[in-house]
């Protein structure tokens, strides 16, 4: 199915749907043909992304806006479920950082990104 097909059929649904008319049974053969057209892919290692900073010159994971918008340093991390580095992004809002800092910020990344794979797996039921 084409983009611009999807979107005429959404704008369509929609205005059906605000008129009145069921789309129960049109949403359900909707869900078959896109099911059908899929493929499972199972990862066995998750990644998961958290956000780092320095404030007053100590390391803290998972800023909230208040602690973000007054961040001496503000990172991004994107780890795998094991600890493996999929994306970093880091930026000195004043004076640059050093190698020590970073490497607090990456040990407090990997040890939020360990707890929220722990989360994940119970909630899947994988433990």
């Amino acid at each position: 199915m084409k983009r611009r097909t999807f979107l005429k059929g959404a704008a369509l649904g929609g205005a059906a749907a605000g008129i009145g008319f069921d789309m129960s049974r049109a949403r359900a053969e909707m869900r078959q043909f896109k099911i059908a057209r899929t493929t499972e892919t199972r990862s066995i290692c998750p990644y998961c992304a958290v956000s780092c900073g320095v404030i007053a010159h100590i390391a803290v994971l998972d800023l909230d806006y208040a602690e973000d918008s007054q961040a001496m340093t503000d990172a991004n991390f994107v780890l795998t479920g094991m600890g493996g580095i999929v994306e970093i992004q880091a930026t000195a809002e004043g004076a640059p950082f050093d190698e020590p800092l970073f490497a607090e910020m990456l040990r407090l990344a990997r040890q939020g990104v360990a707890d929220l794979t722990r989360c994940q797996r119970a909630a899947l039921g994988i433990g």
